[in-house]
């Protein structure tokens, strides 16, 4: 019951953690994604911001090269020096030595009233140069490389212009200012969207691309080795699990077997006894018998032998001499008192095999209502010698105390092999205990066994139930707590190699709870001794109708 309780256990848990298991399965990939799309962007951006600045610095050796041909322009013309030229001639005598590839031109100046004033436009996408009807320029998605210049708010061209900051700062990538005579002009540069285009940040997509490909990849292999990983997991586990299963088929195997065995001696002990008892009952019955008939005649004799005297007080010198030589009054005295003792023995001879018989009791290995303490009588009888003090041995005192209690139905020779083994046990341990013990602290503190019997009833749980209890206890070396868990495995002993089997225990206990539908319970403290309880029940009932016997130990 207890494995099966574990067994049931682990299975929950198991479960329980399955789905956390497949939830987190997935997590280094996830992980591994956000990650490589995270450095791929960075990356990306990181390239992106220096083909920017690539940009502008393209843009603002533009506009200073521009500059300088149409200052140079502007100081190397005299005519332009004194005003008589206009704006776009200067740029048609400029333009033709420039790379100015997607860039727009403007010229414009202040008027007097504070206003700009285009004065001419040059359209890259067209190679058209315009002196008239100048629409404003117009920024959209460019003002990063031209952060001196606003968008204009009106759609007319004073107005357009108006917004422009006002700045000498060679710096700017898009504005420049001409020295023309006392006045100034202003020079702007602006890219067309074809100048912008994607194609100009190759670099910044080709990492993003590559790195999201790269990640894609990754992915895809932690995909892939994630579900060779749990295929091996599971197979592994597979494995395990029938490893285990295996490993324990093998170890109930070998508990049955084991068991198996130790029943057969058992059995064939039980036959041998059986066998021996009735062998020795028949020719004791027989003595048994004659030597009530010898003590009858023996009598008689005597008393002819009386009758003889008393008619004839003076016999024959031959037989005077005879009685005296057979001391005949002391044969007289002492024949009746060795027939008796005879007798003694014989009675004595009977008990011992009716015990053994009783232990055995192969005539009734069925479930019968028998008297508990005849078989506890019979087990101690047979373990007599062992409790008996011996030269330089203290003996093992005895204290029973029995209850009345009912007949009971059990498998009576199975009980007496429970009884056995907790008492054999017992002596075992209480021998091996007086060897470590000096002869005042045993002269002191003596060894004992004691038995108790009682009858226990449990009308308040599931409407009554009738048992009785056997208790075992002795004054021995006690058991640890440790060894306590055990001493019902099968297998398990604290005895030396070749002094026992681990199995007694074991099988008294599949007998009393699998057998019987009882309990049995050890109690012990190290150095205070040891205790068994075992609980059975008075009449054995279907397994559905029994309640659990070990909540009425507790109650």
């Amino acid at each position: 019951m207890r494995k099966e309780s574990e067994k049931r256990d682990s299975l929950w848990q198991s479960a329980s953690q399955s789905p956390k298991k497949k939830a987190s399965g997935n997590m280094p990939v996830k992980v591994a994604v956000v990650l490589g799309l995270c450095l791929s962007t960075v990356a990306a951006i990181a390239v992106w911001q220096r083909e920017r600045e690539t940009l502008a610095i393209e843009l603002r050796e533009s506009t200073e090269n521009l500059r300088s041909a149409l200052q140079e322009q502007i100081d190397g013309n005299s005519d332009l020096t004194g005003g008589n030229f206009s704006a776009g001639e200067l740029l048609k005598a400029t333009l033709p030595g420039q790379v100015l590839e997607n860039l727009n031109i403007y010229l414009y100046q202040e008027s007097v009233d504070g206003e700009f004033e285009p004065l001419a436009f040059y359209e890259f996408n067209a190679h058209t140069l315009i002196v008239d009807r100048l629409d404003p320029p117009k920024l959209s998605g460019r003002g990063w490389l031209c952060p001196e210049f606003s968008v204009p708010s009106s759609s007319s061209t004073g107005q357009a212009f108006r917004q422009l900051r006002q700045t000498q700062t060679t710096g700017k990538p898009c504005q420049r200012t001409l020295s023309v005579g006392d006045r100034q002009w202003f020079l702007l540069l602006l890219p067309t969207s074809a100048y912008l285009a994607p194609y100009k940040y190759w670099q910044s997509w080709g990492i993003f691309l590559g790195g999201s490909i790269l990640t894609s990849l990754l992915a895809t292999y932690l995909l892939v080795s994630g579900r060779y990983t749990k295929q091996v997991e599971e197979l592994v586990e597979e494995r395990t699990i029938k490893a285990q299963q295996l490993q324990k088929a093998l170890e109930e195997l070998q508990e049955t077997q084991g068991m198996l065995v130790h029943s057969e001696k058992m059995s064939s002990l039980g036959q041998m006894v059986a066998g021996i008892a009735h062998e020795i009952n028949n020719p004791v019955n027989f003595i048994s018998g004659n030597i009530s008939c010898t003590k009858e005649y023996v009598q008689d004799l005597l008393k002819l032998i009386e009758v003889y005297q008393s008619h004839y007080p003076n016999p024959d010198p031959d037989i005077e001499e005879f009685s005296s030589e057979i001391d005949l009054d002391f044969l007289a005295e002492d024949l009746p008192k060795i027939l008796n003792s005879m007798q003694v023995g014989v009675n004595r001879i009977s008990q011992i095999v009716l015990s053994m018989r009783n232990f055995s009791r192969l005539d009734r290995a069925e479930m019968q209502a028998v008297n508990l303490h005849e078989g506890i009588d019979s087990t101690l009888l047979i373990l007599n010698n062992r409790l008996t003090a011996k030269a330089g041995i203290y003996g093992i005192k005895l204290i029973k105390t029995y209850g009345e209690l009912p007949l009971v139905e059990c498998n009576a020779g199975q009980l007496n092999q429970v009884f056995m083994n907790i008492v054999a046990n017992a002596i075992d341990a209480i021998e091996s205990y007086d060897k470590q013990r000096s002869q005042e602290e045993k002269k002191a503190n003596p060894s004992w066994i004691a038995i108790q019997t009682s009858v226990g009833n449990a009308s308040d749980i599931r409407g009554g139930y009738d048992y009785v209890t056997v208790t075992i206890a002795d004054n021995g070396p006690g058991i640890p707590a440790d060894i306590q868990k055990k001493i019902f495995d099968p297998f398990f002993t604290t005895k030396p190699v070749g002094k026992g089997t681990g199995l007694g225990m074991s099988i008294a206990y599949k007998i009393v709870v699998e057998g019987h539908g009882g309990t049995i319970r050890c109690r012990s403290s190290v150095g205070q001794g040891t205790e068994f309880t075992i609980n059975l029940p008075i009449r054995q009932i279907s397994t559905n109708q029994k309640p659990n016997l070990m909540e009425i130990c507790v109650a």
